[in-house]
């Protein structure tokens, strides 16, 4: 049995399970819940005689003897669940168990400060992530590399929105922290270079040629993208992306979208998606951002920082402070 009490070793445990980011939720929910059942040590007296010898083991039977529960069988050889369960306590199952004493702390320090996280809270939190990709195809592919699923981040959003809750409050604020940390962060303020665009998006070169040729004698873009068009988030809007910046959009794309002029049509473009044609609609120059516009979103940025800041040691004190018992060396133990 492993009782967590040393601060210096609470401390290292907490800063390997702060940061809540996209690598560490990604081995979330893997052990099966309550253990392995524990096995049953069947006492009998010794008493003499062979009735009694008969009446213990309808003893035996009466109680039950735990049969191992086979998950799957190879060429009629079983593999128990006691086994799976003994194979994930190995390959990792002392990491999930410290990332849900983590998540366990968590949960009842924002319970005592008052905090509640709604699930409409996390869903606005997961659509600010998702604004950061330039579409749902990248935000996937992200998930997948960090070997996350979308339940993944939900988990970890609902725990970054409850550290928010209780710490922030404690962030002092002065304006002149906000003007520091304006003047240090000022690319994230400024207006980047934007354009409006609409794409029509083919399975080949030959049918983007040839609907080049049908815009070239006049005909509309959007009605082209309604009947051709096999991207089917734009499709039904005439190929309509709105506003984006670079970095947005996948880079020949993006390349060919801004080096056109407002009204112009590009030649056929070829991404990893298939055949583009792209209208580029408007364009808007890149603009300073000024301090006064900007000074919400600075403020709740700065408060973000701090709090990340602030997390490590104050999971290192959870820890500290808590009554924690480990258990697992011990049903470790039992079931070997």
């Amino acid at each position: 049995m492993e009782r967590y009490s040393n601060r210096q070793a609470a401390r290292a445990a907490a800063e390997g399970a702060t940061g809540m980011d996209v690598r560490e939720s990604g081995t979330g929910g893997a052990l099966p819940a309550g253990g392995p059942a524990p096995r049953r040590a069947l006492w009998a007296v010794a008493l003499g005689g062979a009735a009694l010898a008969v009446l213990a083991a309808a003893v035996v039977l009466a109680l039950g003897v735990r049969r191992p529960e086979v998950v799957a069988t190879v060429n009629g050889e079983a593999i128990t669940k006691d086994e799976l369960y003994q194979r994930m306590l190995q390959q990792g199952g002392a990491q999930v168990l410290d990332r849900m004493i983590t998540e366990k702390l968590i949960d009842q320090a924002a319970k005592k400060a008052g905090v509640t996280v709604s699930s409409a809270d996390v869903d606005k939190e997961i659509a600010r992530i998702r604004a950061q990709f330039g579409s749902d195809a990248e935000f996937q592919q992200a998930l997948a590399m960090n070997g996350m699923t979308e339940d993944d981040l939900r988990s970890s959003a609902r725990l970054n929105l409850e550290i928010r809750g209780v710490l922030a409050p404690t962030i002092q604020v002065s304006d002149a922290d906000l003007q520091a940390f304006f003047q240090a962060n000022h690319e994230r303020y400024d207006q980047p270079e934007e354009i409006r665009a609409r794409h029509i998006l083919v399975d080949s070169q030959e049918k983007a040629a040839e609907l080049r040729a049908q815009l070239d004698k006049g005909a509309s873009f959007a009605d082209l993208a309604k009947q051709y068009s096999l991207d089917p988030s734009t499709k039904d809007q005439g190929g309509e992306l709105g506003w984006f910046s670079r970095g947005k959009m996948t880079a020949a794309f993006e390349d060919a979208a801004f080096a056109l002029q407002p009204g112009q049509v590009s030649d056929p473009v070829q991404t990893e998606y298939g055949w583009h044609l792209i209208l580029l609609e408007e364009r808007k120059p890149a603009m300073p951002a000024k301090f006064a516009d900007v000074r919400d979103r600075v403020r709740a940025d700065y408060i973000d920082d701090q709090v990340a800041q602030a997390s490590g040691d104050w999971l290192a004190k959870l820890r500290a402070e808590a009554s924690i018992v480990n258990r697992l060396s011990a049903v470790g133990a039992l079931s070997r």
